[in-house]
């Protein structure tokens, strides 16, 4: 034996063991599946905060449109649509009723709407405590801006504003939930119940 190979340095070590990766990442799943349901549950009340600041945005420019317009037959609303299959979404409408057929436009080829807000497909919008199976729509008094119903006389009126029957968007589990009361005054708000 040449003295060389006697006085030989060790290697240095380069990588991990395959316990050590196995640690690692157990370490990691267990660090994930702690935070999943806080991250899910954080998820599902951002999609329903979304609807409900979705329908108040378009209740807040179809009020604003209101009232800078003048005295006429057609009015500002807002329509909230539910379609089977689809996600359901907020529209501004403008006519004599606050309906799908009566969304506003922009007046182009081909038409797009001024104000259009699509829901997530996990977000169900109810009337009291039926989910919706019809739209909801709603219109505003030009100039004033108060609400009133679709094919009601000109009365201002609260919208899903009676505590237990509100207009609300949930989530499918029914777990968040979030009111929203349109005031005769004009005045819109959303809150968790």
């Amino acid at each position: 034996m040449s003295d060389r190979s006697a006085h030989r340095c060790p290697r240095a070590r380069v990588g991990f063991t395959a316990i050590e990766m196995v640690v690692v990442l157990g370490i990691i799943m267990l660090l994930a599946s702690m935070s999943l349901p806080g991250l899910l549950g954080a998820l599902r009340k951002g999609r329903i905060s979304d609807a409900a600041s979705s329908i108040m945005n378009a209740s807040s420019i179809a009020t604003g449109l209101a009232r800078s317009g003048q005295a006429s037959p057609m009015r500002y609303g807002v329509v909230v649509v539910v379609d089977d299959g689809l996600p359901s979404y907020v529209a501004v409408t403008y006519g004599l009723d606050a309906t799908r057929a009566t969304i506003l436009t922009d007046g182009g080829a081909p038409a797009k709407p001024v104000c259009r807000i699509p829901f997530n497909r996990n977000v169900v919008v109810f009337d009291g405590n039926v989910p919706m199976t019809s739209n909801k729509g709603w219109q505003y008094q030009s100039r004033t801006g108060f609400p009133i119903q679709t094919g009601s006389p000109m009365v201002p009126t609260n919208i899903g504003a009676v505590p237990d029957a509100p207009f609300s968007v949930r989530s499918l589990d029914d777990q968040v939930r979030v009111g929203i009361a349109i005031y005769s005054i004009g005045v819109a708000n959303a809150q968790e119940f």
